[in-house]
């Protein structure tokens, strides 16, 4: 097999994991970690995986679980946090408490 995936195991809690993002863009599949806001960038089973161990991200390697991702899934995933994706989620918020007379 020469199946390929990013694996990004942090002791620390991420403010945000721009890494998974950037490999998911690349259409590799991501193996992160249950720590910080690194679950939010990953579809579990979909773009990588979101493991609690070591030994549970050896696991999927060993069993070529990463053979299941599809690049295209990927991709998709990370377009969700794309520039574009942001700044209509931005424009949203914006509308919503303007909507709602929210001001600071």
């Amino acid at each position: 097999h020469n199946h390929k995936a990013l694996i990004h195991l942090v002791a620390y809690n991420e403010a945000f994991g721009l890494v998974p993002v950037e490999a998911n863009a690349c259409g590799m599949p991501v193996i992160v970690n249950r720590r910080g806001a690194l679950p939010e960038t990953i579809a579990n089973g979909k773009s990588g995986f979101i493991v609690d161990s070591l030994e549970e991200a050896e696991a999927i390697i060993r069993e070529d679980k990463v053979s299941t991702i599809k690049a295209e899934d990927c991709l998709e995933q990370a377009s969700k946090f794309s520039i574009e994706a942001s700044a209509k989620g931005y424009l949203k918020l914006f509308d919503e408490m303007i909507n709602q007379h929210i001001y600071w």
